[in-house]
């Protein structure tokens, strides 16, 4: 079962204003709660995993823009 992480990424949205003091570390958020700001993924995962079992949470790196990849395929040259 795939559960939605809307109200974690709109937490993290609200509160991202506060969060750009700490740009590059990645913060932990369940629900509506920011668990905590940590320096590496690792320690943001033990954390989590610790704090919150197997339950769902959500952890991303502070940014104050999303990195936008663009990728495109030229259909000319596929053959079937």
């Amino acid at each position: 079962m795939t559960e939605n992480l809307n109200t974690e990424i709109e937490t993290y949205n609200s509160k991202l204003p506060e969060l750009l003091k700490s740009i590059g570390k990645y913060v932990v958020i369940k629900d509506e709660t920011v668990g905590g700001v940590f320096d590496t993924y690792n320690d943001a995962l033990k954390y989590a995993y610790k704090e919150y079992g197997l339950n769902q949470f959500f952890i991303k790196k502070i940014s104050p823009a999303e990195q936008v990849s663009y990728f495109t395929r030229d259909f000319n040259t596929c053959q079937a």
